[in-house]
Protein backbone atom coordinates (compact mmCIF):
# COMPACT_ATOMS: atom_id res chain seq x y z
CA UNK A 1 0.00 0.00 0.00
CA UNK A 2 1.07 3.08 -0.87
CA UNK A 3 -0.14 7.11 -0.31
CA UNK A 4 1.34 10.23 -1.98
CA UNK A 5 0.37 13.25 0.27
CA UNK A 6 1.52 16.95 0.92
CA UNK A 7 1.02 16.25 4.34
CA UNK A 8 1.28 12.80 6.68
CA UNK A 9 -1.89 12.46 7.52
CA UNK A 10 -3.82 13.82 4.70
CA UNK A 11 -4.45 11.06 1.38
CA UNK A 12 -5.51 7.75 0.90
CA UNK A 13 -3.95 4.71 1.09
CA UNK A 14 -3.20 2.80 -3.02
CA UNK A 15 -2.39 -0.89 -3.47
CA UNK A 16 0.60 -1.24 -5.05
CA UNK A 17 -0.20 -3.92 -8.40
CA UNK A 18 -3.17 -5.23 -7.33
CA UNK A 19 -3.83 -8.55 -8.76
CA UNK A 20 -6.38 -8.73 -11.47
CA UNK A 21 -9.34 -9.83 -10.75
CA UNK A 22 -9.68 -12.49 -13.42
CA UNK A 23 -6.74 -13.84 -15.86
CA UNK A 24 -8.04 -15.75 -19.51
CA UNK A 25 -7.12 -18.98 -20.38
CA UNK A 26 -4.66 -17.88 -23.31
CA UNK A 27 -2.65 -15.44 -20.79
CA UNK A 28 -2.61 -18.15 -17.73
CA UNK A 29 -0.89 -20.38 -20.67
CA UNK A 30 1.18 -17.79 -21.43
CA UNK A 31 1.98 -17.33 -17.58
CA UNK A 32 3.36 -21.01 -17.49
CA UNK A 33 6.53 -19.98 -19.41
CA UNK A 34 7.41 -15.95 -19.44
CA UNK A 35 5.75 -14.37 -16.39
CA UNK A 36 8.59 -11.66 -15.59
CA UNK A 37 6.33 -9.48 -13.60
CA UNK A 38 4.94 -12.04 -11.42
CA UNK A 39 9.16 -12.74 -11.00
CA UNK A 40 8.69 -9.00 -9.92
CA UNK A 41 6.28 -9.48 -7.56
CA UNK A 42 7.68 -12.47 -6.12
CA UNK A 43 11.12 -10.26 -5.35
CA UNK A 44 9.05 -7.68 -3.94
CA UNK A 45 7.25 -9.96 -1.25
CA UNK A 46 10.07 -11.20 -0.38
CA UNK A 47 11.99 -7.98 0.41
CA UNK A 48 8.39 -7.12 2.57
CA UNK A 49 9.06 -10.59 4.37
CA UNK A 50 12.14 -9.63 5.21
CA UNK A 51 11.04 -6.29 6.54
CA UNK A 52 8.60 -7.68 8.63
CA UNK A 53 11.31 -9.91 10.19
CA UNK A 54 14.02 -7.45 10.44
CA UNK A 55 13.84 -3.96 8.64
CA UNK A 56 17.23 -3.19 6.99
CA UNK A 57 17.87 -0.47 4.24
CA UNK A 58 18.27 -2.58 1.24
CA UNK A 59 14.75 -4.51 1.56
CA UNK A 60 13.20 -0.57 2.34
CA UNK A 61 14.81 0.56 -0.28
CA UNK A 62 14.01 -1.85 -3.03
CA UNK A 63 10.43 -1.77 -2.43
CA UNK A 64 11.07 2.57 -2.41
CA UNK A 65 12.58 1.96 -6.00
CA UNK A 66 9.12 -0.24 -7.08
CA UNK A 67 6.67 2.61 -5.96
CA UNK A 68 8.17 4.93 -7.42
CA UNK A 69 7.30 4.44 -10.95
CA UNK A 70 3.99 3.89 -9.92
CA UNK A 71 3.56 7.10 -8.26
CA UNK A 72 5.17 8.94 -11.57
CA UNK A 73 2.88 7.17 -13.55
CA UNK A 74 -0.70 7.95 -11.91
CA UNK A 75 0.76 11.41 -12.32
CA UNK A 76 1.21 11.76 -7.95
CA UNK A 77 4.73 12.67 -8.57
CA UNK A 78 5.33 16.71 -7.43
CA UNK A 79 8.55 18.39 -6.01
CA UNK A 80 6.53 19.12 -2.95
CA UNK A 81 4.69 15.41 -2.67
CA UNK A 82 5.83 12.68 -0.44
CA UNK A 83 5.25 9.07 0.05
CA UNK A 84 5.49 6.25 2.43
CA UNK A 85 4.38 2.64 2.00
CA UNK A 86 2.85 0.08 4.60
CA UNK A 87 3.43 -3.51 4.43
CA UNK A 88 -0.51 -5.32 5.15
CA UNK A 89 -0.44 -8.63 5.86
CA UNK A 90 -3.37 -10.81 5.16
CA UNK A 91 -4.55 -13.95 7.24
CA UNK A 92 -7.31 -15.99 8.28
CA UNK A 93 -8.76 -15.97 12.18
CA UNK A 94 -11.22 -18.78 11.63
CA UNK A 95 -13.99 -17.57 9.04
CA UNK A 96 -12.74 -14.06 8.95
CA UNK A 97 -9.59 -12.28 6.96
CA UNK A 98 -7.75 -10.04 9.44
CA UNK A 99 -5.45 -7.33 7.76
CA UNK A 100 -2.48 -6.46 10.03
CA UNK A 101 -0.32 -3.40 9.55
CA UNK A 102 3.03 -5.30 10.01
CA UNK A 103 5.45 -1.96 9.04
CA UNK A 104 5.06 1.65 7.90
CA UNK A 105 7.93 3.23 6.03
CA UNK A 106 9.49 7.03 6.54
CA UNK A 107 8.17 9.44 4.33
CA UNK A 108 10.08 9.86 0.87
CA UNK A 109 10.33 12.53 -1.74
CA UNK A 110 8.17 11.67 -5.08
CA UNK A 111 10.56 13.42 -7.30
CA UNK A 112 14.27 14.12 -6.86
CA UNK A 113 14.98 17.45 -5.89
CA UNK A 114 18.57 17.80 -7.98
CA UNK A 115 17.09 16.36 -11.11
Amino acid sequence: MLRASNTDKSADWHEFHPRPATVGALQMMMRLFWNPDRNEELFVVSCAERIQLQPTAHSINEIRRRILPEIEKRSLANPDTYFQFRLVFVHRDQNDLVQEVVFLSDRFATVDPQS
